[in-house]
């Protein structure tokens, strides 16, 4: 992890889910590199705290993340819109022991993050699919790997497997998205320099008085 105050990319993380898929520990538990409970974790602090902070070093780029939790909201089945103003990756989560919560996720969660990231302007916000508890391979699971990758091909999104008790895959769930948003920020930023240099204007030659393309032929500089 990098210590140092300074970073290249920001990138705002928004767990959503049913109550219980287990947000809150893989959030607390990413921050600390180990399991550790949601109460534990805030022992002491202020209630309202709902965003953890964790900077880190992917391909000699540092990414700070700012991953939110939805402070309990999704029992009411809404979330506040500033949850996800801004929002660069969208994490819906089930837990793989209770396939209501996979279920709601068809049902209820993916077009309501969709509707509510075209409504707060950052629609082209990335959507992955997690599910949790994969650490319980008992009778007691309910959704199966094979159910996930159904979800995950209907809705056109990836799936990661993690379980936030024993911490398995949870590093590379983070690193996945620290790189998501690093690839997105670096193509937007060669697009909009391609849009910009589109409507620039080549200088006026002096003495000239037939007409000019003033505009660059950008067919080599333009990636899609």
């Amino acid at each position: 992890m990098c210590q140092t105050g300074n970073y290249d990319y920001l990138c705002k993380i928004v767990c959503i889910g049913n109550a219980g898929s287990g947000k809150s520990t893989l959030v607390t538990s990413y921050k600390q590199g180990k399991f550790t409970s949601h109460d534990e974790y805030y022992r002491g602090e202020p209630v309202g705290i709902d965003f953890v902070v964790k900077t880190i070093d992917v391909d000699n780029s540092i990414v700070k993340m700012q991953i939110w939790d939805t402070a309990g909201q999704e029992r009411f089945r809404t979330i506040t819109r500033s949850y996800y103003r801004g929002a660069n990756i969208i994490l819906l989560m089930y837990s793989v022991l209770d396939y209501e919560s996979y279920d709601d996720i068809r049902k209820l969660w993916y077009d309501s993050v969709k509707r509510s990231c075209r409504d707060n302007g950052n629609k082209d916000a990335i959507i992955i699919l997690v599910a949790n508890k994969c650490d319980r391979n008992d009778h007691r699971r309910q959704v199966s790997t094979e159910l996930g990758y159904q979800l995950a091909d209907e809705l056109d999104i990836k799936l990661f497997e993690v379980s936030a008790s024993t911490y398995d895959n949870v590093d590379a769930l983070f690193k996945y998205c620290a790189k998501c948003h690093i690839q997105q920020t670096t193509q937007q930023i060669r697009n909009q320099l391609c849009s910009n240099l589109q409507f620039t204007k080549q200088p006026q030659q002096p003495q000239q008085h037939n007409k000019q393309n003033n505009r660059f032929n950008l067919s080599s500089c333009c990636i899609s």
